[in-house]
């Protein structure tokens, strides 16, 4: 009887690799999409998912591959300290955006995350809100890493309402972070974005991250 089951499941293993092979992605997708939205919880995805469109997020649901137990190996969960790790997959304590701000004892002040005094605001007013970089983001991301990969080929956007989160979510490297002026109700961007950032950058051997020259 033993040797039965096993034929049997000898024989039903590649019909269930088969039956799987629809649903692997492409191991050289020509588009990635990443979608964070903030205080979006799993329990909401089940309890609003008949509201969802078909070819929207259910689409990504059910066709793709959703992690229903995933939760970040730290205790302060923050916002700023949460898309960094979403973004370089690192931890607070090796990407170093360890909270939404910190204060500065050498400095004596308090450093925001995401500010950046030296950026100025295209396509709007050069507001203090909008003056933002990773430049505090020790760790390379997804997206760095991409442009690394395939010899800066690669094209890199972030768009979000909230300018620390699209700046973080597009790394270094990005091609281009787009995010909402609430002064002039037009998304604008900064003159962080609008270099090619693998120039004047280097990789280090040591912590494998980008950082500046």
């Amino acid at each position: 009887m033993k040797r039965v089951s096993a034929f049997l499941f000898i024989i039903s293993l590649p019909i269930l690799i088969i039956g799987q092979l629809n649903r692997f992605p492409s191991k050289k997708p020509k588009l990635i999409v990443q979608i964070a939205i903030d205080y979006f919880s799993t329990d909401m995805i089940f309890k609003f998912k008949h509201k969802l469109s078909e070819k929207g997020l259910k689409f990504l649901i059910n066709e793709g591959t959703f992690c229903k137990n995933a939760s970040l190996g730290y205790g302060i969960t923050q916002t700023l300290p949460g898309y960094a790790t979403i973004a370089t997959g690192a931890q607070p304590s090796v990407h170093g955006i360890t909270s939404n701000n910190w204060y500065n004892p050498i400095k004596k002040m308090v450093i925001d995350a995401c500010y950046d005094k030296n950026v100025t605001v295209t396509g709007g007013n050069t507001t203090k809100s909008l003056q933002v970089s990773p430049k505090h983001l020790f760790s390379s991301t997804f997206t760095d890493e991409l442009k690394l990969f395939y010899g800066n080929k690669s094209k890199i956007f972030s768009v979000a309402l909230d300018p620390k989160a699209s700046v973080l979510l597009a790394g270094h490297t990005a091609d281009g972070a787009y995010f909402y002026d609430s002064q002039t109700g037009n998304f604008v961007t900064n003159s962080f974005t609008l270099k090619n950032y693998l120039i004047g950058l280097k990789v280090s051997t040591k912590k494998n991250c980008l950082l500046p020259i």
